[in-house]
C-alpha cells in the first residue's frame, strides 16, 4: 500500500527484507513541482506495459475469445440441464450472444441481424453459441495484427455514430458477456440452481482456454 505524505511524498510498503520490490521502484518515479506536491509519473517500464504493440495483444485477444466461447457454451449447457431454466437468465444469455452478434456486424460492416435483446429459446442458445465460436474462430484467423488499431465506424443502438478502436471493441465485447454471465450466474442462484463456475482462471487451469 502506498501512502502520500504532503512533505514526505509517496511513502511505500516494503517487502520482508525492509527494501521495497524492485518491480514497484522500476514502475514509479518520483518528482517535485516546487510547491512541495509530489506527482507520480509513469516509467518506461509502465509505458512499455501498458502500451504493447499489436503483435503482442493479438494473441491475447484470440485467448480471450476462446474463453468467452467456451464460458458461453457452459452457461447454456447449464441453463439446459437445469431443468426448467429461468426466463431472466435465458432472457440475459440471448443478449450476450445477440449483442457479440451485433458488434461482429458492425466490424465488417455487415447488415445486423439481431436485435440487442434478441428473444432465443434454450436450442436458439446452443445453435447461435455454435456458430458464434466458429465465426469468431475465421474472424481471426483472417484478421491482421495491425488492423487492431485502425477505427471502426459504426452507429449505436440509439442510431448514434461512433468510431471506436478495433482492439477497445473486441475487449468490449469479452468484458460485456463476462458481466451479463455474471447476472446469470446470481439469477440462477436466486432460483435455487447452481451456476456453473466460467471464472477465466479457471479456465486457464484446467487448460480450457
Amino acid at each position: 500500500m502506498r501512502r502520500y505524505g504532503a512533505r514526505r511524498g509517496w511513502r511505500r510498503d516494503t517487502s520482508e527484507s525492509g527494501r521495497t520490490p524492485p518491480n514497484l521502484r522500476q514502475l514509479f518515479l518520483r518528482r517535485t513541482d516546487g510547491h512541495g506536491v509530489i506527482r507520480a509519473e509513469a516509467s518506461t517500464t509502465l509505458r512499455q506495459a501498458v502500451g504493447k504493440d499489436s503483435m503482442e495483444l493479438f494473441p491475447y485477444l484470440r485467448k480471450l475469445f476462446t474463453y468467452d466461447t467456451w464460458a458461453n457454451r457452459e452457461v447454456v449447457r447449464a441453463l439446459a440441464d437445469a431443468g426448467k431454466a429461468p426466463q431472466r437468465s435465458v432472457k440475459l444469455m440471448g443478449h450476450v450472444v445477440s449483442a457479440e452478434w451485433l458488434w461482429l456486424f458492425r466490424i465488417i460492416h455487415e447488415p445486423q441481424k439481431y436485435g440487442v435483446w434478441e428473444d432465443m429459446t434454450l436450442e436458439d442458445l446452443k445453435n447461435s453459441t455454435d456458430e458464434l465460436a466458429q465465426v469468431w474462430v475465421n474472424f481471426f484467423e483472417e484478421l491482421k495484427a495491425d488492423s487492431l488499431n485502425k477505427n471502426v465506424s459504426y452507429k449505436n443502438s440509439k442510431g448514434e455514430q461512433w468510431s471506436n478502436n478495433l482492439q477497445d471493441i473486441l475487449m468490449h465485447v469479452v468484458m460485456h458477456s463476462a458481466y451479463h454471465r455474471g447476472q446469470v450466474a446470481a439469477d440462477m442462484r436466486a432460483h435455487g440452481l447452481t451456476p456453473v463456475y466460467t471464472d477465466f482462471i479457471h479456465g486457464v487451469r484446467q487448460n480450457l482456454v
